[in-house]
């Protein structure tokens, strides 16, 4: 299955209700690729989303948007372009996932970073899945995060948003 990545940069004007869709068939077309393709595949559909300014708290993902707020909303940052890529992936049925909150040396900046079966790093360079192995000696473990922000991320039915 390949992926349009270039009409993909143009969901993110579209409505929130067709941004949703799309990511629902990315996430569909992905689960049933193999893993490291399907990484690939992730790690480029996200880095077609428009990034600004710090968008969530890095350190809090108990104030993260569900992954359906985080589409409708359309307000990304490095850090919630990997919390989506997270959400991505983890409703894809990719369950050995985590996030990782690390400063790196190399970029001399805080990173949000998406760990898969503790050797693929996804949100590290744009648009590409890294190999832990080849760039931990540039990272310092801050925060690690697994189940999470997914567990908070089923609403109550008042709490949903209606469109």
């Amino acid at each position: 299955m390949e992926h349009d990545l270039k009409s993909n940069s143009y969901i993110w004007q579209d409505s929130p209700t067709l941004r949703l869709k799309a990511w629902r068939e990315f996430r569909k077309g992905i689960a049933k690729e193999d893993k490291l393709k399907a990484l690939e595949y992730c790690a480029k559909w996200w880095s077609t989303v428009p990034i600004g300014v710090r968008s969530i708290d890095p350190y809090t993902p108990s104030t993260w948007p569900t992954a359906w707020e985080l589409l409708y909303y359309n307000d990304f940052c490095e850090h919630s372009r990997g919390v989506g890529m997270y959400y991505t992936l983890w409703y894809a049925d990719f369950k050995d996932v985590e996030i990782q909150l690390v400063e790196c040396a190399k970029q001399n900046d805080l990173l949000t970073l998406i760990i898969v079966d503790k050797t693929h790093v996804l949100n590290y360079n744009w648009g590409t899945v890294e190999e832990m192995k080849d760039i931990q000696h540039h990272l310092k473990l801050v925060e690690r995060f697994s189940g999470v922000p997914v567990n908070q991320a089923v609403l109550k039915q008042e709490e949903t948003i209606k469109y």
